[in-house]
């Protein structure tokens, strides 16, 4: 029963040192521009921070809070997230803040993701936190995922995704942060956009494939597909045979107009290739 007791204790004195998040009630507009607020409360401390609402987002929610230990000290945080419509479906915003012991803002980041109906939590969040330094830092980190995040088939706590910002950007996800391996830019004024991504065999190895595209019109879009072979610790490496390979690029305005673009025709002319 002492053990308990003490137990019982310990559990009440650590919770009454942890940070509580609250939303306000009421949004305020500035500038054409509704807010909320994100209160953190530990104590006799507190902190307030204006959340703009994204889009045509109406409300944001508390959809959870995270404790880390740092090499430099304890952090909490909280996920707030919020919806709107698009013309091409629904926009997810999931927004990370971390605090320290001082309610010091030492992290914030959020995600857009489209069309996605469960919130994949990023592996690399701790790494990303603790990296800081514990230092207040206020710093809002975005990251638009256009297509993901996938876990990478046959490969642990292991994610691939396509982010777009002022290029787009083909990477690679794991608890200790995130690699890049592939970046798209601007072609004939257009942005890219991802049309496929999928993973496969080639000879003894798994590849991901991806295909990207550069509407120039609606009758004429660019294509390029490009492949990272992979092993099991996930180490990737551009499988140069198809990612050069000239007739895995090309547009629908051409003499010889682009054939591959949907994952069962890029499969078929991979393993058409890889038997050769």
């Amino acid at each position: 029963m002492r053990y308990f007791n003490f137990l019982l204790l310990a559990l009440i004195s650590f919770n009454s040192h942890a940070a509580m998040f609250s939303i306000s009630e009421n949004a305020r507009s500035i500038d054409g521009v509704d807010y909320y607020y994100l209160n953190v409360i530990d104590g006799n401390k507190a902190k307030t921070i204006p959340i703009p609402l994204e889009g045509n987002a109406t409300s944001i929610n508390i959809s959870g809070d995270y404790d880390f230990i740092c090499p430099w000290g304890k952090v909490r945080g909280v996920r707030l997230s919020m919806s709107s419509s698009t013309g091409d479906g629904s926009m997810q915003i999931n927004e990370f803040y971390y605090f320290n012991e001082n309610l010091e803002k030492v992290f914030a980041k959020y995600y857009t993701t489209f069309n996605q109906r469960d919130f994949v939590y990023p592996i690399s969040l701790q790494s990303s936190v603790c990296d800081g330094g514990g230092k207040e830092n206020n710093n809002l980190i975005e990251q638009v995922i256009s297509n993901g995040p996938f876990k990478v088939k046959g490969v642990d706590k292991t994610f691939v995704k396509i982010v777009s910002s002022d290029d787009l950007k083909l990477l690679i996800e794991k608890e200790d942060g995130e690699q890049i391996l592939s970046t798209f830019g601007l072609k004939w004024g257009v942005f890219p956009d991802s049309k496929t991504l999928f993973f496969m065999s080639v000879g003894s190895q798994m590849n991901l494939v991806s295909l990207i595209g550069w509407d120039k019109s609606a009758n004429n879009t660019c294509y390029r597909i490009v492949a990272f072979s992979y092993d099991k610790k996930g180490y990737f490496k551009n499988n140069e045979l198809i990612s050069n390979d000239p007739k895995l690029a090309g547009c629908d305005a051409d003499s010889n107009p682009f054939h591959y673009k949907n994952a069962g025709s890029i499969r078929n002319y991979i393993n058409n290739i890889n038997v050769k």
